[in-house]
């Protein structure tokens, strides 16, 4: 399983969550920001408009999207 938005509050409780529940295979947290150490937890800062993202996913069945940016601060134009 994938958590984008994995250095959020939300991401960051959802990843502990599937880390420790027997049924889950491997959780991967993925954040612009460096995502959080979590045992049972393989983190990777990435963007999700990341062409890598992709690749990033391969192997993973399930994703929760939990990724947003807030105002204009993430935006491209300046």
């Amino acid at each position: 399983m994938a958590v984008t938005g994995a250095a959020g509050y939300l991401g960051r409780a959802l990843c502990r969550r599937l880390a420790a529940d027997p049924r889950v295979g491997r959780v991967l947290a993925l954040d612009r920001q460096p995502p959080p150490a979590l045992d049972g937890v393989a983190g990777r800062t990435l963007d999700v408009n990341d062409p890598g993202l992709a690749g990033a996913l391969q192997g993973h069945d399930l994703l929760f999207h939990l990724a947003f940016a807030l105002g204009s601060a993430f935006t491209d134009e300046e």
